[in-house]
């Protein structure tokens, strides 16, 4: 940012440095971040499950990233915050009086950038949308820039994969994508197999995947086993027992 550095650690955490009289440095209590954009006043995070975190000055809402979910980057600068969702839509909040935050329409979207009064995206097409004030972009196309992964998604049948579902999806280099498993009743989620090296946790049902290239993974499930009720398992063995010693008995009578 302008006044102050965040930065995330290997475990999710987050440190930050710098002036904090809007509270732009209180980070000290994230966990499970992924991504933080560093704004002039502000500081924002993506979480693993892809909800979003936010501290320091929202005269203009732009921390009020509280109901986004499904994030998988977030950009801020002066004003307001943009987030990018694994659908390739795109949220902002804030400051809009130069039409910064009218991204509603937008799809396709890789990754976003935000300016003082103006917000930026590039497509998975290598093409790149403005919104704001004044951009006047000459017909770019990074494309030969920008190479794109595909990620394919599938899961054993006791379960399913909902975010960002089953099938095949395409991402910019780096891109981080959330990943949840939800498992059927009496099942439990196993581990996700396939090409898992960039995957954060494969024993966790909800996690993300950084793509640095074509990608294929399942999601594995399990059926829960039935508990052992050793209670009823002792008291059928004691009175397997008691009847075998009372047979005994009544024999050796009727031997006598």
């Amino acid at each position: 940012g302008r006044y102050h550095t965040a930065g995330v650690r290997v475990d999710g955490t987050v440190v930050a440095v710098g002036y904090n009289d809007d509270g732009r440095c209180d980070v000290g209590g994230w966990m499970d971040i992924i991504q933080i954009a560093a704004g002039r006043y502000h500081t924002t995070g993506v979480k693993s499950g892809g909800t979003v975190v936010a501290v320091g000055n929202n005269d203009d809402g732009r921390c009020d990233v509280g109901g986004w979910t499904d994030i998988i980057q977030v950009a801020a600068y002066i004003y307001h915050t943009v987030g990018v969702k694994s659908d390739g839509t795109v949220v902002a909040v804030g400051d809009n009086a130069s039409g910064q935050c009218n991204v509603g329409g937008w799809t396709g979207i890789i990754q976003v950038a935000a300016g003082v009064y103006h917000t930026v995206g590039l497509k998975s097409d290598g093409t790149v949308v403005a919104m704001g004030v004044e951009i006047e972009l000459a017909k770019w196309n990074l494309i030969e820039a920008t190479p794109q992964y595909e990620l394919t998604i599938s899961s054993t049948s006791q379960g399913s994969v909902t975010t960002p579902g089953e099938g095949t999806f395409t991402y910019g280099p780096r891109t981080v994508v959330n990943l949840v498993a939800e498992l059927e009743e009496g099942y439990r989620f196993v581990d996700w197999t396939g090409d898992v090296d960039t995957i954060a946790g494969v024993n966790a049902a909800a996690t993300n995947i950084t793509m640095d290239g074509d990608y294929s993974i399942m999601a594995s499930f399990e059926e829960i086993p039935s508990p052992i009720n050793w209670p009823l398992i002792g008291g059928i063995i004691a009175a397997v027992v008691a009847l075998g010693l009372g047979i005994l008995f009544v024999r050796r009578r009727r031997a006598a």
